[in-house]
């Protein structure tokens, strides 16, 4: 389990450098070795499967990534693991906004929303989802809901002291405050 966990971080760290396939040749053996039936087992699947996906996304290959991030969100509905639910339908929602489908992309987020509980372990994911309501708002040109759902992810980033994500956020934030003049 340590290897396969150090397997995803390298998997990781090969997504932020861009190395695609490197990414893929790294995460493939992790999803064929895990087996989902065992709790211990189906974290680093579903972690794995999901990095595909938007590596997957990020070539432009938007139908393969749908393609495996709908079968997550199968599984984790059927293993009732609502943070990965909650996480993969966002990504979904995070497809259809690179694809210029803003009304798609919310729906999406409102159902990632809608899976979240209130407690702590979904702040980061509620923070993401936000922070993809304000860029879907933004894109339809629905400035003060942009701005409303802006703040929320940046408050919720700030708490979980995620400050890669927060950058991002403000960084967004700031086309959302530059498109409303």
């Amino acid at each position: 389990r340590l290897e396969q966990l150090a397997e995803l971080a390298v998997a990781y760290d090969y997504a932020r450098w861009g190395w695609v396939d490197s990414v893929i040749v790294t995460v493939d053996p992790l999803i064929a070795a895990s087996d989902i039936t065992n709790p211990e087992e189906r974290s680093i699947y579903f972690k794995a499967s999901r990095t595909k996906a938007m590596v997957t996304a990020g070539r432009s290959r938007f139908q393969d990534a749908l393609t495996i991030l709908y079968k997550i969100v199968s599984e984790a509905e059927a293993y009732k693991d609502s943070l990965t639910l909650a996480e993969n339908l966002n990504s979904i929602g995070s497809v259809a906004l690179a694809r210029n489908n803003t009304t798609e992309a919310i729906v999406w987020l409102y159902r990632a929303l809608s899976v979240s509980g209130k407690e702590h372990k979904y702040d980061e994911i509620r923070a993401a989802v936000y922070t993809n309501m304000a860029e879907a708002y933004r894109q339809s040109e629905k400035i003060d809901s942009a701005i409303i759902y802006s703040s929320k992810g940046i408050a919720l980033f700030k708490q979980t002291d995620n400050i890669t994500n927060l950058a991002l956020a403000l960084q967004k934030q700031s086309s959302i405050f530059t498109a409303s003049g």
